[in-house]
């Protein structure tokens, strides 16, 4: 008997993410409202990687804004001549459950901050805080209207739900909140993925009220550190390449021929909208993969890891199973039109 595939439908979505457009990610249509792009993945090396300037000063400012103490003129703009250490300097600001402050930090960093904000990482699950958190977020940051913004079940299947099964026996694989909390308020929400080599940076949003405190930055920094403690690389999403190219070195996953390739080498190329085959120039063979084409077709040629439909037999498409999505466990058999041939 010959062996059953399972298959999950990719393609157009009814709903565009927020962050593409032609120019970016994906090609629109603002007749269907459907979206196609490439989905990369980016990953950090969390042992080479060192605080850009900018960074360093999101958490200078952020702890001068919690310990409510103006900035000695001498140390303006300046951390001395002492080692930046992430976890350290940190752990000023954000509190995990169960951390303490360093014994020592030199100054004027040795005033512990009147309060911090407090992380907990739990198991993704909906809330009414989480969700109203949410709609606060793309009604400001993303200037969605009430009707654009995602229903609840949309939000649950695209932050809460996992997209795997649990099946590790330590059971701590899976789908994961960081709720970052000050003064007992919900003011962000990270979304990551545990996974078992690595740890996937999936969504972070938080409340506008809170935009002076540099929170991306600061929520990136915390996941390398969290990264750090599990000993895993971390993988950040493409949905936020031109914001997290900046926490290098950052490497792009070429998916023609699944090499590693320097973010900082194909900036140009992913500027100009070229997705995939980085070893070519833009503007060479490679410009069929870029976007503007149409929205009715595929990128052509397909990419590494995607098959032209019409090109399946009829016989193994007769032992293909779809995974439906509102119900993760249930398999439906693949029916097939009697127009293919």
């Amino acid at each position: 008997m010959p062996a059953w595939s399972m298959a999950a439908p990719v393609g157009y979505g009814s709903a565009p993410c927020g962050y593409c457009d032609s120019k970016t990610h994906a090609s629109s249509s603002t007749d269907t409202s459907c979206s196609f792009g490439f989905w990369h993945t980016i990953r950090l090396s969390i042992d080479a990687y060192r605080p850009s300037r900018a960074q360093r000063r999101a958490v200078q400012h952020l702890y001068w804004t919690l310990s409510e103490r103006k900035i000695p003129n001498k140390w303006k703009g300046k951390w001395g001549k002492y080692a930046w250490d992430l976890e350290k300097h940190l752990a000023l600001v954000l509190e995990d459950e169960g951390s303490t402050l360093p014994d020592y930090m030199h100054a004027p960093y040795d005033v512990p901050c009147a309060e911090r904000i407090q992380i907990s990482l739990v198991r993704a699950h909906a809330t009414d805080e989480k969700y109203a958190l949410f709609r606060k977020y793309q009604a400001h940051i993303h200037h969605e209207s009430e009707e654009d913004i995602s229903s609840r079940k949309g939000w649950e299947k695209f932050l809460v739900d996992a997209p795997f099964f649990d099946t590790d026996a330590s059971g701590a694989f899976g789908a994961y909140h960081q709720e970052y909390r000050f003064c007992g308020h919900l003011i962000a929400v990270g979304v990551v993925d545990i996974l078992p080599f690595c740890v996937s940076s999936v969504y972070f949003y938080y409340d506008p009220e809170y935009s002076d405190w540099e929170l991306g930055r600061l929520s990136v920094m915390n996941e390398i550190a969290l990264a750090r403690r599990m000993r895993r690389a971390l993988d950040l999403p493409c949905l936020r390449w031109y914001y997290l190219g900046a926490f290098q070195p950052s490497e792009i996953l070429d998916t023609m021929d699944n090499s590693w390739r320097a973010l900082r080498n194909v900036e140009a190329q992913l500027d100009a909208g070229q997705r995939a085959a980085f070893n070519e120039p833009p503007g060479g063979k490679s410009a069929a993969y870029t976007h503007g084409a149409g929205d009715t077709k595929l990128p052509c040629p397909l990419p590494l890891g995607m098959d032209e439909p019409a090109a399946m037999h009829k016989d193994a498409a007769c032992h293909v199973c779809l995974m439906d999505g509102s119900h993760q466990a249930m398999l439906i058999p693949l029916t097939v039109s009697t127009a293919h041939v």
